[in-house]
C-alpha cells in the first residue's frame, strides 16, 4: 500500500471528528491521524486531546521561524500548526496520514501536497447543523450564532474539495468516508454532487433566519 495524505475539513457540528475517530480506529493498522501542535493549554486526557502536541508559546515560534511547519494559524488566542515531520513519520511508516483540519488549513496544505486528496464533511440540511450544535450544549448562543455564520463561509471554500460525504447517517457516513480513505471504490458522490450539495445548503442558509435568537437558545 503506497502511503498517502488525506485532508478532512468540515463546519463545526458537521460531526468530522467522531467520523475519523471512528474510521482510523477500525485502521489503526493502516491509518494513523496527524496531531497538530498546539499552545492551548491540555484540558484532559480524553481521545481528543491526544491528537494535540501541546508546547509553549515560545516554542512554538521557533519552531515557526526554523520552518517547520506545512500551515499555522491563530485560533481564539491560541496557536495551531501542522509539521512537516508529523507526516513525514507516518508516511515513511506507510501508512495513511489522516489530517483534520479547517478549509483554510487544507488549501495550504494542498499547495504544498499535490497528491493529498482532501474530503469535505457537508450537515444534511443547515437545520440539522443548528440541531447538532446547540443540543451540544457546550457554546453560548453568542457562539453558537458565530459557528453557524462561520459554516456558511467554510460550505462555500468546501466546494472546491476533491470529494464530500453527507453526514446524515454515521455508519453509512463513516463507510463513505472510509472508501476514500483506503481508495476500495469512488466517493458515492460525485465532484459535481457534492458541489451541488454546497450551493444547496448555502441556499437554504439564506431563506431562513438560522441566527434568530428566539430561536437558536
Amino acid at each position: 500500500m503506497s502511503s498517502r495524505l488525506i485532508v478532512v475539513s468540515a463546519p463545526s457540528g458537521a460531526g468530522k471528528t467522531s467520523l475519523d475517530t471512528h474510521v482510523r480506529g477500525r485502521n489503526a493498522d493502516r491509518v494513523e491521524m496527524v496531531r497538530s501542535y498546539t499552545t492551548r493549554p491540555a484540558r484532559t486526557a480524553s481521545t481528543v486531546e491526544k491528537e494535540y502536541l501541546h508546547v509553549t508559546r515560545q516554542k512554538f515560534q521557533q519552531m515557526c521561524d526554523a520552518g517547520e511547519f506545512v500551515e499555522w494559524a491563530e485560533v481564539f488566542g491560541n496557536l495551531y500548526g501542522t509539521a512537516w515531520r508529523e507526516i513525514e513519520r507516518i508516511t515513511a511508516a506507510g501508512k495513511i496520514a489522516l489530517l483534520e483540519i479547517d478549509v483554510q488549513g487544507g488549501e495550504q496544505i494542498r499547495a504544498k501536497f499535490s497528491g493529498c486528496v482532501t474530503v469535505f464533511i457537508l450537515p444534511p440540511t443547515i437545520a440539522e447543523l443548528r440541531r447538532r450544535l446547540v443540543q451540544r450544549g457546550t457554546d453560548a448562543v453568542a457562539e453558537q450564532q458565530k459557528r453557524l455564520r462561520n459554516a456558511c463561509a467554510e460550505i462555500k471554500s468546501g466546494r472546491t474539495y476533491d470529494c464530500f460525504v453527507v453526514n446524515a447517517n454515521f455508519e453509512r457516513s463513516c463507510t463513505e468516508l472510509e472508501d476514500v480513505v483506503l481508495q476500495r471504490r469512488p466517493p458515492h458522490l460525485s465532484r459535481e454532487q457534492g458541489i451541488a450539495k454546497c450551493d444547496r445548503l448555502l441556499e437554504e442558509f439564506q431563506q431562513h433566519d438560522w441566527l434568530n435568537t428566539s430561536e437558536v437558545g
